[in-house]
């Protein structure tokens, strides 16, 4: 994974966690989630309606959601392995690629950014990013109150546009991470 030549992988790594993250994967079992962070946030902002039976879907719509539930554990941690993803891809793409001519450094580093913007609206204060070691441990990060985590998405929000913005005005795909990056600056300001 050290090669240029990984980088369309880790890339496709990156947005596939993200992805998952964000609307679940639909299959259960086979280490997959049904339930994404938008399922959840809408069952608990009332933008969804629960219509069947699912006991931590039950809980969540009224607002009784077990501490120790295995769904939304996992769909805490899904978020949290989208953040280190696009984190890795990130520092792949600073290493491994012109950073004028290819774009991945951006859009990676506003996949981290929305992801933290997503504990700071979507979890309650004191939500910790954690990092793996080189030997396999976790250094466990601090607990992060709701306007840390807006104030460190905002701060990666800024890395991404600043690195959009050196991209040399040929490069295809530029003005795309420019508005990624652009948009969720601003939904973080919100």
């Amino acid at each position: 994974l050290d090669d240029p030549l990984a980088l369309p992988t880790i890339r496709a790594g990156a947005m596939g966690d993200c992805g998952i993250a964000y609307t679940g994967s639909g299959a259960s079992g086979s280490g997959g989630t049904v339930e994404g962070q938008v399922l959840a946030s809408g069952l608990l902002g009332d933008e969804w309606i629960n219509t069947e039976t699912f006991p931590d879907r039950v809980q969540a719509d009224a607002r009784q959601t077990d501490p120790a539930s295995g769904t939304f554990t996992t769909i805490f941690r899904n978020v949290a392995r989208s953040h280190l993803s696009a984190l890795r891809a990130a520092d792949k793409f600073g290493q491994l690629s012109d950073t004028i001519r290819n774009t991945g450094m951006s859009e990676m580093l506003s996949l981290a950014a929305y992801t933290r913007l997503f504990f700071a609206e979507n979890y309650c204060s004191g939500v910790p990013l954690s990092y793996p070691n080189a030997d396999g441990t976790v250094a466990y990060g601090v607990q992060n109150t709701s306007a840390q985590m807006l104030d460190s998405a905002l701060l990666v929000f800024n890395h991404a546009l600043a690195a959009a913005l050196q991209l040399n005005d040929s490069t295809a795909g530029k003005a795309n991470v420019v508005r990624l990056a652009r948009v969720g600056k601003a939904r973080t300001l919100l």
